[in-house]
């Protein structure tokens, strides 16, 4: 994921790493997360780079693929 420190560690988390964090969080509820529920997992990057990165939570599960209230991942199909 993103570009990474000397210790390994992501320093700036990319446009894709936020989409495939959000899509990771959807597998895992089986629904699209809300902002509290995505910070509940503990996954990064954090939902303010999530939000910064792809302009808003809302726009971030459409960039995603994944709608609020849907159960699954939408594909480009």
């Amino acid at each position: 994921m993103g570009i990474r420190n000397r210790r390994g560690r992501p320093t700036e988390f990319t446009r894709e790493d936020c989409i495939e964090a959000l899509r990771t969080a959807t597998e895992r509820l089986g629904r699209a997360p809300t902002i509290l529920e995505y910070q509940s997992l503990g996954l990064r990057p954090s939902s303010a780079t999530i939000r910064n990165r792809l302009g808003g939570w809302t726009r971030a599960k459409r960039s995603a693929g994944v709608a609020s209230g849907e159960s699954r991942i939408e594909s480009d199909e």
